[in-house]
């Protein structure tokens, strides 16, 4: 079963992402700010981030080059969500594998999440 981070300071985002994560079958981690999932992502095996941008202190951005700068995480696949699409240069521009804008549909949000594994 593949360990996921979920990202995200908004409570019922995360709580909304997690639940659906977990139907389909997978582990989820969480953290509600960027320096949290640093931790984490020090801490712990994980398989993919979902990264909301818009984080509290370190945010989704910083977040990613930090992992890509990581020789042991880099490869770490990233899927950002936002509700803003002009990050989205930013987005691809700091690492992240593939964008998605909130609010999520679930088996789009599950797909990409399968896709990105595959990879």
């Amino acid at each position: 079963m593949a360990r996921i981070l979920c990202v995200e300071d908004d409570l019922n985002n995360r709580t909304l992402l997690r639940e659906i994560l977990r139907r389909a079958g997978f582990e989820v981690l969480e953290a509600g700010d960027g320096y949290h999932a640093q931790q984490l992502l020090s801490d712990e095996s994980i398989d993919l981030v979902v990264l909301d941008l818009r984080l509290p202190g370190l945010n989704g951005v910083e977040l990613t080059y930090d992992i890509r700068q990581n020789p042991a995480i880099a490869s770490m696949p990233i899927l950002a969500l936002t509700a803003d699409t002009a990050n989205y240069g930013n987005v691809i521009e700091a690492g992240c594998d593939e964008f998605m804008r909130k609010p999520v549909h679930p088996r789009a949000f599950i797909e990409a999440i399968q896709r990105l594994l595959k990879e």
